[in-house]
């Protein structure tokens, strides 16, 4: 796995030093709050997997069953690179990312592991996102909606790099 990028942090669902170049990436871009979509962060989080991975997903609650099935039916190493808040660690993205390596096979690296069990601590998605105090009043709403499970069936692929920008297929 790659050391530390500027994307936040990293967890894998397989232990090793090294990703194979199959690596299947998942960009976790849980937050969905004041019409972005996880910051620069977030974008950041995609154009590093991209960098790593042959494949890029971005994964969030809203589509959790649907990267994980995408992302298993590939096989082979699975990454979950974690947006972050600011370039460092944020306790919903880990929640996000323990959801998702929790329901994938394999070995898993120390932060999985460590993801796994935050996910665990909150027995729902609301109050996992909510661990994270968020700005300003009024956010209520977008909150609640980012965190409904598998309402989405859908899994955004990262494309290519556009003028430095990641354009997104579905």
């Amino acid at each position: 796995m790659p050391g530390t990028t500027r994307a936040g942090w990293a967890v894998s669902a397989r232990a090793g030093d090294d990703l194979d170049a199959q690596a299947v990436g998942i960009a976790q871009v849980g937050r969905v709050v004041a019409g972005a979509v996880g910051g620069p962060w977030a974008r950041r989080a995609v154009v590093a997997a991209a960098a790593s991975c042959e494949l890029v997903l971005l994964g969030s609650l809203l589509n959790l069953a649907a990267v994980v099935r995408t992302a298993a039916e590939r096989g082979g190493d699975v990454v979950v690179l974690c947006a972050g808040w600011k370039e460092t660690f944020a306790i919903d993205d880990a929640y996000c990312a323990g959801r998702i390596t929790r329901l994938l096979n394999g070995e898993r690296t120390d932060a999985a592991v460590a993801a796994e069990v935050i996910a665990a601590t909150y027995p729902t998605s609301i109050e996992g996102i909510n661990a994270r105090t968020y700005g300003p009043p009024g956010l209520e709403d977008d909150l609640a909606w980012v965190t409904q499970d598998n309402l989405l069936d859908v899994v955004p692929r990262f494309s290519r790099l556009v003028d430095g920008a990641a354009e997104i297929m579905l």
